[in-house]
């Protein structure tokens, strides 16, 4: 799968601020800054696509960490809200930095050549959460499956 890389305000940032938010969110979360984890942060900081666990472990240095740690890590992140979750139509699962609470993107996958490019704007996100936090709903989040044939396939 042929993944754009993306050109959202968040991704264009400076690694090293990237990886200093991700690295307060861990510890207003009362996680430990494990060497491990402190890699594979800044891995996703560095990266401007969603990563699976696979494309990250290789990323690692050697020995640094196993399979095993990379996944756990990523999915005790994902759960605290510091990454967030993409399936681009590949039932693999992708990670990227939060970066910023209310505010993502999503990524339109071609059915034809299996192109994935990030796309902005999500209507869908204004009404839910005001809706969701009217009720008491907090840490809200969604995910929009979006497939379609690109422009050049079509």
């Amino acid at each position: 799968m042929k993944i754009k890389t993306c050109k959202h305000e968040a991704h264009n940032s400076n690694f090293s601020q990237r990886l200093k938010w991700a690295l307060e969110k861990i510890q207003e979360k009362k996680l430990r800054i494990t060497n491990p984890r402190k890699e594979i942060l800044a891995i996703l900081a560095e990266s401007r696509k969603p990563l699976s666990s696979d494309e990250v472990f290789k990323l690692l240095k050697k020995g640094k960490s196993d399979l095993v740690t990379v996944y756990r890590s990523l999915t005790t992140m994902e759960e605290l809200g510091i990454l967030r979750k993409h399936d681009l139509g590949d039932s693999v699962r992708r990670y990227e930095l939060a970066q910023e609470e209310h505010h993502h993107h999503h990524y339109i996958h071609c059915r034809s050549c299996g192109s994935v490019e990030a796309f902005e704007g999500c209507a869908f996100e204004q009404v839910i959460y005001k809706s969701l936090k009217n009720k008491g709903y907090q840490h809200i989040q969604h995910n929009l499956d979006v497939q379609a044939i690109c422009s050049a396939c079509a």
